[in-house]
């Protein structure tokens, strides 16, 4: 069964009503708690600030899917009476594959898709390309290093002094409604400021030239905007870096990006916020239909950029049994 991106028609409007916290998690040296205790307060760092200080201790992000797939199932379950109308459950990572596919048509990606104890939820997984593997197996160490970077800043903004680990982070769950598909939506949050409005926090190569700019405007601020819009995190601050220096602050209001787009790209902007949500709209009506016609517990669905279609398929894998249909 597929999905033809060509055959696609856009709907008039897509409505995306405003992200409502229902709840959140910390993890912390590998536990799961139901609190706040990892989110952190955004602080202004002082400038210039060197963004490879603490490289030698990093902690990198563990590749554990299946350790963050049960906190999200956990999460769920505890939130049950906020969350039990929806349709799907999954972390952010997923949405964002979905809204970038029109924008990012090269980017290939995987969504795994398993039923959850009740029948009518399905969780959405995240799964990783082969591509993708590749590219984290290929890195080099100066791209390593400029990984890094946006954890050193993180750090920066927040008042972190000692080790730096990338698996300690705060986690909200957002009841979110896309057209008329009900989502429990994780995500990770970076930071609170002293009003209580969260703060996504990114790093930029300053941006030199007029070609850099337009780079910035057309890839980097879409997938600012879409990362933060999807669970309504209004503030976005970005640290604008030399070579290895934070020299630069500069904050943007989510709300407004697709508007410096279009004024950046002389009011024709490359990217259009009801085109990416009527595109993951339609999407997610073809997934439940299709799950809605068949009788197993696990599937998968892909993007092949080469053939512009999304494949649904049984996801032979997981090992899950099929159903046998009354």
């Amino acid at each position: 069964m597929h999905f033809d991106i060509a055959a696609y028609r856009p709907a008039a409007k897509t409505p995306y009503a405003r992200p409502v916290e229902v709840g959140g998690f910390s993890r912390i040296d590998g536990e799961q708690h139901f609190d706040k205790r990892a989110l952190r307060r955004y602080r202004a760092p002082k400038l210039p600030n060197s963004l490879a200080t603490g490289y030698s201790d990093f902690v990198p992000k563990r590749d554990d899917k299946a350790a963050a797939e049960q906190c999200l199932i956990a999460a769920v379950e505890r939130y049950a009476d906020q969350t039990s109308r929806a349709h799907f459950v999954t972390y952010r990572n997923n949405l964002n594959k979905l809204l970038a596919t029109l924008h990012c048509p090269n980017d290939d990606w995987c969504i795994g898709v398993k039923r959850l104890a009740g029948d009518h939820q399905w969780l959405l997984r995240v799964r990783d390309t082969q591509r993708r593997r590749d590219e984290e197996r290929s890195q080099s160490d100066a791209q390593r290093l400029m990984s890094y970077f946006g954890y050193r800043f993180e750090a920066l903004c927040t008042g972190h002094d000692g080790t730096i680990d990338a698996n300690d982070e705060y986690v909200g769950l957002f009841n979110c409604k896309l057209g008329d598909h009900r989502l429990a939506v994780a995500a990770e949050i970076d930071c609170v400021d002293d009003a209580g409005t969260y703060v996504e926090l990114k790093t930029n190569k300053l941006l030199a030239s007029k070609r850099l700019v337009g780079t910035f405007e057309r890839f980097k601020l879409f997938k600012f905007w879409v990362q933060s819009y999807l669970v309504g995190v209004p503030r976005i601050v970005v640290g604008f870096r030399d070579e290895d220096e934070l020299r630069k602050l500069q904050s943007f209001d989510t709300l407004e990006l697709p508007g410096l787009a279009a004024a950046g790209a002389q009011g024709r902007p490359s990217w259009r916020p009801q085109a990416c949500l009527g595109f993951a709209d339609a999407v997610l009506t073809w997934l439940r239909a299709a799950l809605d016609a068949a009788d197993g517990d696990a599937y998968v669905v892909t993007y092949d950029p080469e053939a512009r279609a999304i494949s649904f398929a049984q996801d032979v894998a997981d090992g899950s049994k099929r159903r046998r249909r009354e």
